[in-house]
């Protein structure tokens, strides 16, 4: 419980230091403050979320520092790849479904 305490002003602090700069120069910093805002919020629960894990991890695996350090990496990677794909994946399929069955309809109406 200390372990988390302590980290959480570098968990506040550091990943805004390094997103916000390229928040701006990305050129998404418009008039409107509360994209900002909501920005910097996902990037600290994404920094929660990323300890809490490492620490999940190193709790299963106590007695295996090397395995730990590899599952940990292995975990990491799953989760980045489909954080939205997945949704995006489903979508175009729904909509690749909807098209793939008017051409088979138009394709057997035209056989008759």
């Amino acid at each position: 419980m200390s372990k988390v305490l302590c980290e959480i002003p570098f968990q506040l602090l550091i990943p805004n230091l390094f997103s916000i700069p390229v928040y701006i120069m990305t050129g998404q910093n418009d008039s409107e403050e509360w994209r900002l805002h909501y920005f910097c919020v996902i990037i600290i629960l994404v920094a929660f979320n990323s300890s809490a894990m490492g620490l999940m991890v190193s709790a299963w695996l106590m007695k295996y520092p090397t395995a730990a350090a590899f599952i940990g990496c292995c975990t990491a990677f799953p989760l980045m790849l489909f954080s939205g794909f997945i949704k995006i994946l489903i979508n175009l399929l729904k909509n690749l479904t909807k098209i793939m069955s008017q051409i088979m309809y138009r394709f057997y109406d035209s056989c008759r």
